[in-house]
């Protein structure tokens, strides 16, 4: 059986390099309000990540109450801490690369690649990534409001036929 985190789509696909440290900085203004931490998290953000990070190792703690090691649903907070570190190495990398390539351009000029269509091409893919995130988000909504209805469907199924059989008023 897959492990979740095995065929879950990327939370950041980091088409836009500041989009991950914007996202960081909003879920550490978040979670210092409701750590009531005093110090924004802007001005010193230290408390806040390391506050965050232990409340998450609690999480991982209580959610594996009861867990066995092999069982596919245990969270390894170390793992999981290790697969984060490679994932952010493997997109600062692919970040770098595009930089490397966009300064390059910039000293030396390709006449056939501009840097306007480099933010054409750039503009796209993030359209594309929005649609695509769109359209997984509404068939995931759509999934689950099918589900809710046969369950709904279901229920009333059941009164139907307790009231049938005299086990309870209408």
């Amino acid at each position: 059986m897959p492990r979740q985190d095995e065929f879950a789509p990327p939370a950041n696909d980091n088409v836009d390099p500041d989009d991950a440290w914007k996202r960081a900085e909003l879920l550490l203004e978040a979670y210092a309000k409701i750590a009531n931490i005093e110090i924004h998290p802007y001005d010193h953000p230290a408390p806040s990540i390391r506050g965050l990070m232990t409340d998450l190792m609690h999480y991982c703690t209580a959610r594996n109450t009861g867990v066995t090691k092999e069982n596919p649903e245990r969270l390894d907070f170390d793992a999981l801490t290790n697969a984060a570190k490679t994932e952010y190495q493997a997109q600062r990398h692919k970040q770098e690369m595009v930089h490397l390539d966009v300064r390059h351009e910039m000293h030396e000029p390709r006449p056939d690649f501009d840097q306007g269509e480099l933010n054409q091409l750039h503009a796209h893919r993030r359209e594309d990534l929005a649609e695509r995130h769109t359209a997984e988000r509404r068939q995931r909504e759509m999934e689950r409001a099918a589900q809710l209805r046969a369950e709904i469907e279901a229920d009333e199924r059941a009164k139907q036929r307790e009231i049938e059989l005299g086990l309870r008023n209408e």
